[in-house]
């Protein structure tokens, strides 16, 4: 054969060798984690699963699972069964249902991951449900019954809730104050001793009365307005999100934050 022949067979080999190996590069790195293993060399396949980790972007969703359930083999070869819990709620994320098969896989790890998977578990049944606008509306509710307007800053209308808050307080404070001036207006009426004036002290009383009275009705009205609106009043605005976690040294955790 010719030499530039020769040449020319040699380069179009290494690019098919080339492109393979890119192509494979993923798969070889699992590879080289579970040959690492089964050889007994834990250190090094912790190592180059840690690595390949370093950039999940790199893996396929079924060779991060691999690669994950693979260094919690080596964290239970280590005797290390918190990390290796850790890593084995990675791989029940990436597959709730995933088994492992006696045949080929020792005891001990059956049991971490046997113990990992009920903690999983009880974390998804125990994980809290969507919040719902009638929860919302309901929680709303009891925050107005101690001070109106607070509820309809819970449900997210912080204009509603100060013009609640304004209201009560201009008429409860109001209604305070006319309660001392209906006071002194009796107490004149009272100890009124000149005939001539105990009519007018006498109407006086009466008007400071309905003052009182009228304004009290109203800080009632604004009371229970309050509480209606939190209950029947426009649609809350919220939004939530929740995550997972778990934390090797405790027990699995579930965050669920609702911004107002």
């Amino acid at each position: 054969m010719h030499i530039y022949q020769r040449l020319v067979v040699v380069v179009i080999i290494g690019i098919i060798l080339g492109c393979t190996t890119f192509a494979w590069g993923d798969d070889n790195i699992v590879l080289s984690i579970r040959q690492a293993y089964e050889e007994g060399n834990i250190d090094q396949a912790e190592f180059l699963a840690l690595k390949a980790l370093k950039q999940p972007q790199n893996l396929s969703s079924q060779e991060l699972l691999e690669v994950h359930k693979l260094l919690a083999f080596c964290y239970v070869a280590l005797d290390d069964h918190e990390s290796a819990i850790s890593e084995f709620f990675d791989v029940l994320d990436l597959n709730p249902r995933l088994t492992l098969d006696p045949v080929y896989v020792s005891p001990k790890i059956i049991e971490v991951f046997e113990t990992a998977k009920v903690q999983y578990q009880s974390d998804v049944a125990t994980r809290e449900k969507p919040i719902t606008p009638q929860q919302v509306r309901l929680n709303a509710s009891m925050h107005s019954l101690i001070v109106p307007g607070w509820g309809q800053i819970k449900k997210g209308q912080p204009t509603r809730g100060y013009a609640f808050m304004a209201a009560q307080g201009i008429t409860l404070g109001a209604w305070i104050g006319l309660v001392f001036i209906t006071n002194d207006r009796q107490d004149e009426y009272q100890n009124q001793t000149v005939e001539s004036k105990i009519e007018d002290n006498y109407q006086d009383y009466k008007s400071a009365l309905r003052w009182r009275n009228s304004m009290g009705l109203a800080a009632l009205v604004v009371y229970i307005s309050s509480f209606l609106d939190t209950l029947y009043g426009p649609e809350p605005h919220l939004t939530t999100s929740l995550s997972v976690g778990y934390n090797p040294t405790s027990t699995p955790c579930v965050t669920l934050t609702i911004p107002f």
